[in-house]
C-alpha cells in the first residue's frame, strides 16, 4: 500500500533563472521518463540512486511508492525543502550525497535502478562512457537504468542543425559534442551505440519537450543490462 505524501511547498524556481544555461534547471513535474523509474523503483522495493536528483521531485516520486532512494547532486541545498517535509518513515528511507558523475562510487550490482535525468549531456564523450560502465557495474541483473538528455531536435537548436549534419556525415563520435553554447547534445543513434558498448539493450525509447521549454527536446531512455 502506498503512503500518503503531503502537500509539497513551492521549490525556489531556479530553473527560471535567465542566468543559468538553458535546458540545465531544475524539473517542475514529473516527465514521462521519470514516472516510469518511480514507479518501477517502488515495485523492486530496493535501493536505487537519483543522479542529479535537484529538487528532489523524482526522490520523492520513488519514495512514496516504496523504494529507498540515494539521491545525488552537485549542490544539495535544492533538495532541503523536500527533505524538510518528509514524513519521518520516509526520510528514513532517503540518503543524500554531494557529488557528480563520473566520480561517483556504488558497490558493484548494489542498485535496482538509477534514474539520471538531464546530466550525461553535461559530461564530455569519454566521461558519458565512463559513467554508462560504472552504470552497469552498479546495477542488479534484473535493474534497470532511467536516463534523458537533450537532443538536437527542437527549434532551441535550429542553428546548429546544418552543423550536427556535417559532423554526421563524417562519422564523428560526438557530433553534439558541447560548446560555450550548449551542453552535449546527443541523439539516439550516438546513445545507441553508447548503451551497447557498455553492456546494455535499450527497452524503451521516449521523446518529449521540457516541461518549461517545448522548444528544447529530450531524449528518454529505459536500458537494462546484457545478459553476460
Amino acid at each position: 500500500m502506498l503512503m500518503s505524501f503531503p502537500a509539497l511547498r513551492p521549490l525556489r524556481p531556479d530553473w527560471t533563472m535567465p542566468e543559468r544555461p538553458s535546458g540545465l534547471g531544475l524539473s517542475p513535474s514529473l516527465d514521462p521518463l521519470t514516472h516510469r523509474f518511480a514507479v518501477w523503483a517502488g515495485r523492486q522495493g530496493g535501493t536505487c540512486a537519483d543522479i542529479g536528483c535537484g529538487g528532489g521531485i523524482a526522490t520523492a516520486a520513488a519514495l512514496v511508492r516504496g523504494a529507498r532512494v540515494v539521491a545525488i547532486d552537485p549542490d544539495t541545498s535544492n533538495i532541503e525543502p523536500l527533505l524538510d517535509q518528509l514524513p519521518v518513515q520516509l526520510r528514513a528511507r532517503v540518503r543524500v550525497s554531494c557529488g557528480r558523475l563520473p566520480t561517483l562510487h556504488f558497490d558493484p550490482a548494489s542498485l535496482t535502478a538509477i534514474h539520471a535525468a538531464r546530466v550525461l549531456h553535461l559530461l564530455e564523450g569519454d566521461e558519458i562512457r565512463q559513467s554508462l560502465q560504472q552504470f552497469r557495474h552498479w546495477l542488479r541483473q534484473d535493474g534497470k537504468l532511467f536516463f534523458s538528455v537533450l537532443t538536437p531536435d527542437g527549434s532551441q537548436w535550429a542553428a546548429f542543425h546544418p552543423e550536427y549534419a556535417r559532423r554526421c556525415a563524417k562519422n564523428e563520435v560526438w557530433p553534439g559534442a558541447a560548446d560555450s553554447r550548449r551542453p552535449h547534445l546527443l541523439d539516439q543513434h550516438v546513445l545507441q551505440r553508447e548503451l551497447t558498448r557498455a553492456g546494455f539493450t535499450v527497452a524503451e525509447l521516449l521523446e518529449f519537450p521540457l516541461a518549461w521549454d517545448a522548444t528544447q527536446m529530450c531524449c528518454g531512455i529505459v536500458a537494462t543490462p546484457l545478459v553476460r
